[in-house]
């Protein structure tokens, strides 16, 4: 697991929680990846205002591997989608209810192991 981010370093999240970046959005690209998870947090506000953050998550969509969502993180996510495109099918699975999470976490796991094709709207997101 590698922890992406808007810069390098300490991304501290709410109640003090803190985590290392070792890569950006711009200097890695999804296609390295299985999957892509975006936590829900206060720094999701801050994420959906960065277009690097929307590309990235575009590109795991048209490159068909599973991507999950939690909390905030599934306003991230259905913002970088293209029009077409919805969450809980063909590998991205968003659950925004807290009660719901672990399930949704388990969903997305499940959806690691394959790749996605067949999704709506892969043609309108730039490679």
């Amino acid at each position: 697991m590698e922890i992406v981010g808007p810069h390098l370093g300490t991304i501290t999240g709410k109640g003090g929680t803190k985590v290392e970046a070792t890569k950006t959005f711009a200097n890695t690209s999804p296609v390295l990846y299985d999957a892509v998870y975006v936590p829900g947090g206060q720094s999701v506000a801050m994420l959906k205002q960065k277009g690097d953050a929307h590309v990235f998550v575009a590109q795991t969509y048209k490159h068909a591997k599973a991507i999950g969502a939690t909390g905030e993180g599934a306003e991230l996510v259905t913002a970088s989608l293209p029009e077409g495109a919805s969450i809980n099918q063909m590998g991205v699975v968003s659950e925004r209810d807290k009660g719901q999470h672990d399930a949704a976490v388990q969903k997305f796991i499940a959806a690691i192991p394959f790749r996605h094709w067949g999704r709506p709207g892969l043609e309108r997101v730039s490679a």
